[in-house]
């Protein structure tokens, strides 16, 4: 009888510890759901970010080519400012050597005036010459 208040005794221990554990372990299952839909609502907010992130990507790659197309522009400016430059140069030039042909071939057809006003004045001299002759020669 003795023995049996001890294994009465020792049931009773034995209960209250695995009641114990039984609290704890209900205790952990609650720490286990708590921490479970803390993920899930850390992994909603984690794909809330990815998302905006690869939103925010997805702008700045927009960016990055309209700059480039920007850039190719500007070059495409910058070569036929370049070209058209060159072209008003080249022109110039041309006007500068048209002027300078046109004031050679000014001169040679003054010269060739003078000549010609030479020639028709000793014709006229020679004319005039042959004149008297005749008036002499009469």
């Amino acid at each position: 009888s003795q023995e049996v208040s001890k294994r009465q005794a020792r049931l009773e221990a034995l209960d209250t510890m695995l009641s114990k554990f039984d609290e704890k372990d209900l205790h952990s299952q609650q720490i286990i759901q708590h921490l479970e839909q803390a993920l899930a609502s850390a992994n909603v907010e984690i794909n809330e970010k990815v998302a905006e992130l690869n939103r925010k990507q997805s702008e700045l790659q927009s960016f990055v080519s309209r700059s480039q197309e920007l850039s190719d522009r500007e070059s495409q400016v910058e070569r036929w400012t370049q070209r058209q430059t060159a072209m008003q140069r080249e022109t110039e030039q041309l006007l500068l050597q048209k002027d300078q042909l046109v004031n050679e071939q000014r001169k040679r057809i003054e010269s060739q005036q003078e000549q010609i006003d030479a020639l028709i004045s000793q014709a006229a001299m020679a004319d005039g010459d042959m004149s008297r002759v005749d008036e002499v020669m009469s």
